[in-house]
């Protein structure tokens, strides 16, 4: 189980891009490793999932907000207004956690699952993003939100 935020960085969550990732990479290494085995290994990538990590998101980032010093958060307080935006309209959109869990069942049960699944509009749209577009691309979007 990763997340479409294995794909696709944005700004603030540096931290959460990176353990995803690596998640990535693992997930890809161990495929080609175990693959001759005849074992499949396949990454299931939610976007925005309706769960509470929305509230712990908030809290931590609140938290984290207070310890740091308030002229140099100021520098950072427009990307950060951005980000929080995109998080509340990402809890409108987010999918309940029964369709992740429903796709999780249909690719146990493929004889040929693929290497990864995004699930939800959102995560759609950042595997495509994250394919189709170079890097300056993103980055452009990225500082849009």
């Amino acid at each position: 189980m990763s997340s479409i935020a294995g794909r696709i960085a944005l700004p603030v969550y540096g931290p959460y891009h990176m353990a995803k990732f690596a998640l990535e990479a693992m997930s890809d290494t161990l495929r080609q490793e175990v693959a001759p085995d005849g074992v499949r290994v396949v990454v299931i990538e939610p976007g925005a999932v309706n769960t509470p990590i929305w509230d712990t998101v908030k809290e931590t980032a609140q938290w984290v907000y207070s310890q740091v010093d308030q002229q140099k958060l100021a520098r950072y307080q427009a990307m950060i207004d951005r980000i929080e935006t995109t998080n509340q309209k990402a809890v409108q959109r987010a999918v309940p956690p029964e369709k992740v869990a429903k796709l999780i069942e249909r690719v146990i049960n493929k004889r040929r699952p693929r290497a990864r699944y995004p699930v939800g509009f959102d995560g759609l749209i950042i595997a495509r993003l994250a394919w189709m577009f170079p890097a300056s691309w993103r980055d452009w979007v990225a500082s849009k939100l």
